[in-house]
């Protein structure tokens, strides 16, 4: 079981999102797992109707119902994930300097961050000292950040990698601190 689903599921949505019933634009799978985690991680996740047209990348995309499900089992699996205090279940390595692991890792972060803008109100509404620097690992790997902002961070494989293997605790410590009573 991967984010709630079982495995036929987890190929159907592959099967789906490669596709070519899907727009151009529309997310890859390992994306849409990134995307679906930064929307998990928040109290309170956006309306199916705001989050349905960044996955399939267009305003009026139709929506395909048994797929819309899966998505919806999929957001509530790794809600659940977090909550269990065990940790998401990545389906990624965390090699960026993999080649083939490295493109899914770049794919899923930059999903997370595009989870991140669509409800960027939430994000960094209070706490965005604590939140940026949580959210740094994942924002260096997907590539959101300006190369002079990381000096020469980006160009070590040492570490890229420590970065990668902060992602699960950033995961962790971003869900916990959006459910910390504020004083």
């Amino acid at each position: 079981m991967l984010a709630g689903l079982n495995e036929q599921d987890w190929d159907g949505l592959s099967e789906y999102f490669l596709s070519d019933e899907i727009p151009e634009n529309a997310m890859d799978l390992f994306e849409l797992h990134g995307f679906m985690t930064a929307l998990a991680i928040l109290p309170q996740t956006a309306e199916f109707s705001r989050w349905w047209p960044e996955v399939m990348g267009e305003e009026n995309a139709p929506v395909n119902e048994p797929i819309a499900a899966m998505l919806k089992i999929m957001l509530q699996g790794i809600h659940d994930e977090l909550d269990s205090g065990d940790g998401v279940e990545l389906p990624i390595e965390l090699t960026p300097d993999d080649e083939e692991e490295g493109e899914l890792l770049h794919s899923w972060c930059l999903g997370f961050v595009e989870g991140q803008m669509l409800e960027d109100e939430t994000w960094f509404d209070e706490e965005i000292p604590r939140v940026a620097a949580l959210s740094l690992p994942i924002a260096a790997l997907a590539g959101a950040m300006e190369e002079e902002d990381l000096g020469e961070l980006m160009q070590d494989e040492e570490a890229r990698q420590q970065l990668a293997e902060q992602i699960p605790d950033c995961l962790d410590e971003l869900f916990l601190l959006f459910r910390e009573e504020k004083h």
